[in-house]
């Protein structure tokens, strides 16, 4: 069984770019933290993300925040909830953009993965094309290095 454990932007930017139903085709189990939920439901958050939010599909679990958060200096609520959970429920990915995150997260040993490698994940198993997606993303204030989004526009399965 793959577990995920997803921390509040690739939930946001999977569901404005209307891809967040590839998440329960590529893993068992998908599980967010409570204040990964109450990011998604705030005011601010687009519009997509907030209706996503406020009626989760079935196969999102939203789980109570682990008791025992360590803080860690320029990680938010959500990404150090996600983190924790992760960390305690031996998930296989922990799904995070943020790269201090991402590095507090490797201290652990939890394997991580963006939005970005979710996007390619799914191109390589035939679930959406790369491209079209990429661009979907792009018009949303996600940013990431030109050549990155180049290199992988380049190798994208056909």
């Amino acid at each position: 069984m793959r577990l995920l454990v997803s921390d509040t932007s690739p939930i946001n930017y999977l569901a404005q770019v209307q891809a967040i139903s590839i998440l329960p085709t590529l893993f068992n189990t998908i599980q967010i933290p409570e204040a990964v939920h109450a990011e998604l439901l705030h005011p601010k958050a687009p519009i997509l993300v907030q209706t996503f939010a406020q009626a989760p599909p079935e196969w999102l679990h939203i789980v109570p925040n682990p008791q025992d958060i360590q803080p860690k200096a320029g990680l938010h609520p959500g990404e150090l909830a996600a983190i924790a959970l992760a960390s305690q429920s031996n998930a296989s990915v922990l799904l995070i953009d943020d790269k201090r995150g991402a590095r507090a997260a490797a201290e652990l040993g939890i394997q991580t993965l963006g939005t970005l490698g979710i996007l390619e994940e799914a191109a390589t198993s035939g679930l959406i094309d790369l491209p079209t997606m990429l661009g979907r993303l792009m018009k949303t204030n996600f940013r990431c290095d030109p050549l990155l989004l180049r290199a992988l526009i380049d190798n994208s399965p056909t």
